[in-house]
Order: structure tokens, then C-alpha cells, then sequence
């Protein structure tokens, strides 16, 4: 993964792109939640995630009520197996965990509306990764926050990397660099950001109140071969010790 150095990252604090909420800079093109409107047909959707915007689609309003309601009711039920993410992260302060492969959510992320934007976007042949991990992750102790960095390809042809958002009542702002220029959205409910692995500079800024909840995973070719070794899981449960039994 390529992270910015810290130089960089200084660089943007000190234009206000990365810190307060209300201390952004009035250059800065921002998507606020509840005001963006998916303009892009299907047609033009694979040319708006290639090109229009730096390989970073964003869309709204992506599973139906009855996925909805699916996953919302496993995401809640998630909360009390929440760890902190591994110290190899470049995240700050993030809870989260990872789905077992045979959860609805997985299977709906397999089959369901999403599945069918990702085919839209870069062609029929992409499926859901089965080596990747698909992950809650949350954003709700101050300071929670995402460096600067590039995705890292995880496969011999780049897989599209998905977050979803679950709840969104915090300041965070998904940013990414678009032909020089600094981006960002803040992430409504039910909206999914697209991206190409190898793409975009992007980070989430600074948590300083409220809530935000997503969910991570990955699509790619079904011809694309993994490269192993690359991935390291942010966030291993930490399992129970088992009780030893007392000798007779």
C-alpha cells in the first residue's frame, strides 16, 4: 500500500483540507450528505469511474429495502465483535470485524444490487473476492481517521475496491486527488464509493463527532489471479482462551 509521507499529509492540515469540519478550505468541492444525485447513466457510469473523477465513482441509494434491512439487522448484531484494527494499518482508532463467508450480507454482495452496479461499471466478468476478507469497520472514537494512500493491486488485473456506507452522522469526509485537485464526499447512508485498486490518493479525515459505519470488500475479474502474501487482515479476532479443565 502506498502511504504519503508525513510531509505531505502536514501539507494539507495546514491548508485546512485535513482537521476541523468548519475549517475547510471554500475551494474545496465538497458533496455533502443528502445533496448528491446519481446524474450518470449506466452507459456512462464505467467512464465516469475511468476518467471523469480519477478512477472514484460515488453512487447513492444502492440495495433495495428488503437487502437493506438484511444487512442493517447483521451489521447491528456486529457491534459486540468489534476489535481494534492491527497496528500494520495506516488507520487511526478504527473498531471492526470480519463476516463470515456465509452471512446473508456476503451473499448479497455476491448476488444482490450491488453486485449488478459493480458488472455495470467495469464489465460482467467481476465477482466478489472470495480471498479478501468483506469487513464492518466504524468510525467512532475521536480521532478515528484514514492516511493518505493508494490501494494496493491485489490481483494480476486491478480488483475494484468497495465501501459502503452503513450510518454517517460523524464530520469524516472521504477525500481523493483528482487531476491535482483535492475532492470530497461525505458518505450518505446506503451510498457506495468505487475505486480502482492502483488509483486514486484517498483518506477519510479526522473523526470529532458522531458515527460512521461501512462496509469494505472487493470485486474483480473472475479470470484475475490473486497475488499472494500482499493482504494482511486489519482486523484478526481475537478468539476466547479456552478454559483449562481442572485435574481429578
Amino acid at each position: 500500500m502506498l502511504i504519503i509521507p508525513s510531509c505531505m499529509t502536514s501539507a494539507y492540515q495546514s491548508t485546512g483540507l485535513i482537521g476541523s469540519h468548519h475549517s475547510q478550505s471554500a475551494s474545496l468541492p465538497v458533496w455533502r450528505r443528502g445533496t448528491y444525485k446519481n446524474n450518470h447513466s449506466d452507459e456512462t457510469l464505467e467512464t465516469a469511474l475511468s476518467n471523469q473523477m480519477g478512477g472514484f465513482l460515488y453512487r447513492t441509494s444502492v440495495f433495495d429495502k428488503d437487502e437493506l434491512n438484511t444487512i442493517t439487522s447483521e451489521l447491528s448484531a456486529c457491534a459486540k465483535r468489534l476489535v481494534p484494527e492491527t497496528a500494520s494499518s495506516i488507520a487511526h482508532h478504527r473498531m471492526g470485524t470480519a463476516l463470515p463467508k456465509t452471512s446473508p450480507t456476503v451473499q448479497i454482495l455476491r448476488d444482490g444490487s450491488l453486485s449488478r452496479l459493480v458488472k455495470r461499471v467495469v464489465g460482467r466478468d467481476y465477482k466478489l473476492c472470495e480471498e479478501l476478507p468483506i469487513e464492518v469497520r466504524t468510525y467512532e472514537k475521536v480521532g478515528a481517521s484514514m492516511a493518505w494512500h493508494v490501494d494496493d493491486v491485489l490481483y494480476d488485473s486491478p480488483q475494484v475496491e468497495v465501501i459502503w456506507t452503513l450510518e454517517n452522522t460523524s464530520n469524516c469526509r472521504t477525500m481523493w486527488k483528482q487531476d491535482g485537485n483535492v475532492r470530497a464526499v461525505e458518505t450518505d447512508p446506503n451510498a457506495v464509493v468505487l475505486l480502482r485498486a492502483g488509483g486514486p490518493l484517498h483518506c477519510v479525515t479526522s473523526l470529532k463527532w458522531g458515527r460512521r459505519v461501512i462496509l469494505k470488500c472487493a470485486y474483480a475479474s473472475k479470470e484475475a489471479t490473486f497475488s499472494k502474501g500482499l493482504h494482511t487482515n486489519q482486523f484478526d479476532l481475537q478468539l476466547p482462551k479456552k478454559k483449562r479443565r481442572r485435574k481429578r
